[in-house]
């Protein structure tokens, strides 16, 4: 923060400096002031991507999926092969249940994934996120097919999209399985991993009261635990 305060000092137009700054005031919980930032940013400079993307990612990390779109939107027109754009623009129409712009985003980004995966095939996050889109596009057939080619998956953050997917395309029990696996890679989102617990349609809601599910509920609880351990533990130093 104090690095990024002086360069704006000595440059006070280095616009690209307000994105990391947006983002430490939203890391602080200073949500106004990251806002603020942020619409600055595209105020400034309205044809940098990275200010429209600064934006939607703000409204998309405070779950404001509808306000995030328009921003996602605007970034992808600028930029339309920035994959981690269109992914964002795509779950931020399923979040906002805009169903018929999650299909066109997800159609417009296919074939874009599909050039980069024939120059890149080991690439697990981009190769989980097309057999996603997929599903988002309506082909869900060719969802499933993909979905089937994930089973050596490694990364955490990549399986717990695996599980989402085959929670989408009814595959529950799998999904649980893929679930324990993000675990054990090391995924510690508790927020997302609760999510998925409790939702009955695009989680393991369904499985709620069977053994296998009381199980990994349990895993997620203790890593709670532990993450909130943990940060009274680093609270206390800094207080002591």
């Amino acid at each position: 923060m104090i690095l990024i305060r002086e360069a704006l000092r000595i440059k006070p137009n280095l616009w690209k400096a307000y994105k990391p700054l947006s983002y430490f005031y939203e890391l602080q919980g200073n949500f106004e002031a990251a806002e603020a930032i942020a619409k600055e940013f595209v105020k400034n400079a309205p044809e940098d991507f990275q200010s429209h993307f600064t934006l939607g990612f703000f409204y998309y990390n405070t779950r404001q999926p509808d306000l995030s779109i328009a921003s996602f939107e605007h970034a992808a027109i600028l930029r339309p092969n920035e994959l981690y754009n269109l992914w964002n623009l795509v779950i931020s129409c399923s979040a906002a249940n805009q169903d018929e712009k999650r299909a066109f985003w997800a159609g417009d980004a296919i074939p874009r994934y599909e050039r980069h995966l024939k120059m890149f095939p080991d690439d697990e996050n981009k190769r989980v996120q097309y057999a996603f889109l997929l599903f988002d596009a309506g082909r869900v057939n060719e969802a499933r097919e993909a979905a089937q080619q994930l089973e050596n998956i490694k990364d955490g953050n990549s399986l717990i999209n695996v599980a989402f997917l085959e929670c989408s395309l009814l595959n529950h029990k799998v999904g649980l399985r893929t679930l324990v696996k993000a675990i054990e890679a090391g995924y510690r989102d508790f927020r997302i991993l609760n999510e998925i617990l409790n939702d009955e349609k695009e989680g393991i809601g369904s499985l709620k009261g069977t053994p296998e599910y009381e199980e990994v509920k349990q895993m997620v609880e203790k890593i709670e635990a532990e993450l909130a351990a943990a940060a009274n533990t680093e609270a206390a130093k800094e207080n002591g």
